[in-house]
């Protein structure tokens, strides 16, 4: 429809004011004439200025009669022309005068638009075709200033909703606008700003668009004039909007090349699902700088029948949201497929004329990019990605041409995966996509690209971590057309159950697979290879550390056992500090895996008491003691996967006899809780109750020496998780010691040596991954060699120093030392 104003009030604006310095001063409320306004005539001193006093200004109501002859009798109701009632006219100043060169606000000024009016039936067909303007300001020789200072508010209110036409607060044609109005708008299909051309200053403002205010607009730039400007610059500006279809900045070009929006320092947040911060209609650049911008939907690309210009979107150092899509085309909200004359959706000849571009610079973007009817009559879309700037994609995207350049693509990790499809040719140096996927289920997020490849890109993926049913499994992340470019994967591989999955080539795809083969050497290799996953490699690496650990922290009671014989102090305290350095081997599981073997640093620090019971004679002692410690253990493994940790607290009982005739028995209790944590695994606190026992016999040889063989055994249970199994697991040994004693001055030395075969159990149960049990292996045969010195310093101090090393099956100790304190009384 063609707006036109009423006959009678186009003559008197014709006929009007032309310049005057003059203040229009009314009475603090002032109701302007219904049909034709408040006008301005010319003041006798002809002046250059006009002074608007301060005040509020309504709207008239008409009546039923004067709004029915705003009609011809011929006229159909939503066939031909609107009728516009302006409140304010300011001016109709034609090119050939020299006067009226600015009009003025004064602060202090509320200009009240209602339109409720229209809700009255009695009104008759011919509402749907009245639209209103609160300030209209008309300038032919485009030349004259136009300004709303701060303190001047405007309220649109009271238009019904079923009317398609609504209240525009401030209206442009010509000339220059300065505004710093603030705007509450409640009522629907209704417009801040119409700037139709010229040039409009908005800054230091808010816009209010209130829950009722559906499809109502900030900013509109129609460029409704050919080859004239319409250029609006936005600075510190706010609009706030809860509406259904509220929309921050429109611009409907209508073919107008010269029609732009330069926004800074502005903040929009438009809440409904459906709303729009910035709109295209056929043409039109807005560039976006230093704002921060949230919406339902981030940009509205609209490309209708008759009029083609491009659409290019510049947005530098600022963030643009958009909840639901961060572009959409072509919405049929806006413009159904139905719709006809300009309405309609242009053909696909139209839609070649209107690209759309956007380019960011060191901005963050967030939201989908979706046509939402005939694709082929959608406008060519391009991204330019640059310079840090990040793009969150939160459902499935098309694009016809990518570039990115120092900037990251991100899909959003919400459990539903996406495809970003890119019609044209993927380019840029740089480049990194963040995707997740789920291997167990043979799904992830997808680029699929229907043109060629150029420069180099980089793909981080992130797993569910969920465990696959079956084996074998891969996703293409990539698909193309080929070209020269590249990707490659950030991390080295990603974890899925018990395999680790590769990222490689194959033919112009790019895929995840469990087969290291086909990413090392291109495919061609005899027989996949398949490595564990850092998941599995950690739940069995770890449970054989908790069981080395374990058996780790009954040394100090070994030492403590072999030198309670030499004693006959009732009462005993001590103090011992444990370090070992073990190593374990790669083992293989029962599905053709191996662990990556490890490296276990082990430390533990036991307080411990035990006393002489009368219960012996001269040829028998018995004692009785307790021990309680903490430790932990640092479980570095091996290759490429990450390292573990195991923290520990132990409590227990020991008992022991000995016989004149050299023969002895010891026996231990022990309970220890552990807390476990390695990579990709979740912390989890396994328990352990032991016990240990061994017997043997002194020989006393000549000049002080013994020979004491001993046989012994730990055995206990460790506790499950939900991924492992609860297990048994015992170590026996068998072996010997020499030792003597030496008597200097004050002090007397007692060193030894000793060498032990232990066996430990060869299967400490399964890990459960992937529907499977995966065996855990045990440290099997090894041999100890131990050699120590201990001294007594008189009859109540005393220390112990122990060094270690042990090999064998699976296992190297490479050091360990024991060091003990203890006092007797």
């Amino acid at each position: 429809m063609k707006s036109i104003h009423p006959p009678s009030k186009l003559k008197a604006l014709m006929l009007g004011v032309l310049s005057s310095l003059s203040v229009y001063s009314m009475a603090a409320v002032t109701i302007c004439p219904a049909i034709d306004g408040c006008e301005f005539n010319p003041s006798e001193n002809n002046s250059n200025k006009i002074v608007i006093a301060a005040g509020q200004y309504r709207n008239g109501i008409p009546t039923v009669e004067e709004f029915k002859k705003l009609f011809n009798e011929d006229d159909v109701p939503g066939d031909k022309y609107l009728r516009n009632l302006t409140v304010l006219n300011i001016g109709y100043i034609p090119e050939s005068t020299t006067l009226g060169q600015q009009v003025e606000f004064s602060p202090n000024t509320e200009i009240i638009v209602d339109s409720s009016f229209l809700n009255n039936a009695e009104y008759g067909p011919f509402r749907q075709d009245i639209e209103y303007t609160g300030v209209r300001f008309n300038s032919e020789k485009g030349t004259t200033k136009f300004v709303i200072p701060k303190g001047v508010h405007f309220s649109l209110q009271g238009q019904p909703k079923e009317l398609e036409f609504g209240i525009t607060g401030v209206s442009l044609d010509g000339g220059y606008l300065n505004s710093n109005a603030d705007f509450s708008i409640t009522a629907p299909n209704s417009n801040a700003y119409d700037i139709g051309w010229g040039t409009a200053d908005i800054s230091n403002s808010v816009i209010n668009l209130g829950k009722n205010s559906d499809f109502s607009t900030a900013i509109y730039l129609g460029g409704e004039y050919d080859n004239k400007e319409a250029v609006t610059n936005i600075n510190n500006l706010e609009i706030d909007g809860a509406g259904y279809g509220n929309g921050g900045i429109a611009l409907a070009g209508i073919g107008n090349k010269n029609i732009r929006a330069n926004v800074t320092n502005t903040k929009i947040n438009l809440t409904n699902p459906f709303s729009e911060a910035f709109f295209f209609n056929n043409g039109g650049i807005i560039d976006v700088a230093n704002s921060k911008v949230q919406a339902g939907i981030g940009i509205t690309l609209q490309s209708t029948q008759d009029y083609a210009s491009e659409n290019i979107f510049n947005i530098k150092n600022s963030s643009l949201t958009g909840q639901n899509a961060l572009l959409g085309v072509n919405d049929h909200r806006y413009y159904p497929a139905d719709a006809t004359e300009d309405d309609a959706i242009g053909d696909a000849d139209v839609a070649a004329l209107q690209p759309f571009t956007l380019t960011a610079d060191n901005s963050t973007l967030a939201g989908r990019v979706y046509i939402d009817q005939d694709p082929s009559l959608a406008p060519k879309i391009t991204f330019n990605l640059n310079n840090g700037t990040s793009w969150l994609i939160n459902g499935n995207s098309v694009l016809d041409e990518l570039n990115i350049h120092d900037s990251t693509v991100s899909f959003s990790n919400d459990g539903k995966f996406k495809t970003l499809k890119i019609n044209g040719d993927l380019t840029g140096n740089n480049s990194q996509f963040n995707m997740n996927t789920s291997l167990a289920d043979g799904k992830s997020d997808k680029i699929e690209i229907y043109g060629q490849v150029h420069g180099q890109h980089r793909i981080s993926v992130s797993d569910s971590r969920k465990r696959p049913k079956t084996p074998n499994g891969q996703v293409t992340l990539v698909e193309s057309e080929g070209g020269d470019g590249t990707f490659s994967m950030m991390q080295p591989y990603v974890d899925a159950g018990k395999y680790r999955y590769f990222f490689h080539q194959n033919g112009n795809n790019w895929i995840l697979s469990n087969d290291n083969g086909a990413a090392s050497s291109g495919g061609s290799h005899h027989g996949p290879q398949y490595e564990i996953s850092d998941f599995a490699n950690s739940l069995i690496s770890m449970r054989q550390a908790a069981s080395q650990y374990i058996y780790q922290m009954q040394e100090p009671l070994n030492t403590r056992f072999m030198r309670r014989k030499d004693q006959s102090v009732a009462n005993n305290l001590w103090l011992d500090s444990n370090y070992a350095n073990n190593h374990f081997d790669s083992v293989g599981t029962n599905d053709g895996l191996a662990t990556s073997g490890f490296k276990q640093k082990s430390y533990s620090l036991q307080l411990g008491y035990d006393h002489l019971l009368p219960l012996g004679n001269e040829n028998n002692q018995i004692y009785l003691g307790g021990v309680v410690g903490q430790g932990h253990s640092s479980v570095d493994f091996y290759g490429n996967y990450k390292n573990g940790n195991l923290k520990a607290l132990t409590a227990g009982i020991y008992a022991g006899w000995n016989h004149t005739s050299g023969w002895f028995a010891d026996a231990a209790y022990r309970y220890s809780h552990l807390k476990a944590s390695a990579s990709k695994m979740d912390n989890t606190t396994w328990h352990s109750n032991s016990f240990s026992a061994d017997v043997g016999k002194d020989f006393s040889l000549a000049d002080k020496w013994v020979v004491t063989p001993k046989a012994g055994m730990t055995f206990g249970r460790l506790s499950g998780d939900a991924y492992n199994s609860s297990t048994t697991f015992y170590r026996s040994q068998l072996g010997a010691a020499v030792r003597t004693s030496v008597a200097l001055n004050k002090i007397t030395l007692h060193p030894y040596a000793g060498a032990y075969w232990l066996h430990d159990k060869n299967s400490l149960g399964h890990a459960f991954v992937d529907d499977s049990n995966m065996r855990i292996a045990g440290a099997g045969n090894s041999g100890l060699y131990e050699a120590g010195l201990g001294i007594d310093f008189n009859a109540s101090n005393h220390a112990d120093l122990k060094l270690d090393y042990a090999n064998g099956q699976h296992t190297e100790q490479k050091f360990g030392i024991n060091l003990n304190y203890r006092y007797s009384w």
